[in-house]
């Protein structure tokens, strides 16, 4: 029988910035890196790259630091956004690297706060 671990959050200023969590189930992790920005003068674009692995169908679920106006992803996904949350609902199947972009105020500045998967 497996006990659950508590997930911790480590910060580090050195690194590039991302976003690497894992539960205590080995079944789902995802990681998500800042790959570009653009800026288009009252806003911009962020995009990030998700490893996103699980069983079957995930949905993943990312909290940033500024709202957000718009977002899509591929790998053929359903995409929502509210506030500062977007959601991600992938019809293929886990694993894979997905590309997500986000429109915010200023994406150079724009960071993920929390990020979680599960499957459906």
């Amino acid at each position: 029988m497996k006990f659950y671990e508590k997930p911790i959050v480590i910060t580090n200023d050195d690194v590039a910035e991302g976003v690497f969590l894992a539960s205590g189930s080995s079944d789902k992790t995802q990681s998500m890196v800042k790959t570009s920005t653009q800026n288009w003068g009252s806003n911009g674009c962020a995009t990030y790259s998700a490893n996103v692995s699980g069983d079957g169908h995930v949905v993943l679920e990312a909290t940033f630091d500024q709202t957000i106006t718009n977002a899509w992803a591929d790998h053929n996904c359903e995409t929502s956004y509210s506030g500062k949350t977007v959601k991600c609902k992938f019809w293929d199947n886990a694993p894979f690297t997905a590309t997500l972009n986000v429109v915010c105020e200023n994406p150079d500045s724009i960071n993920v706060k929390n990020v979680s998967t599960s499957s459906f």
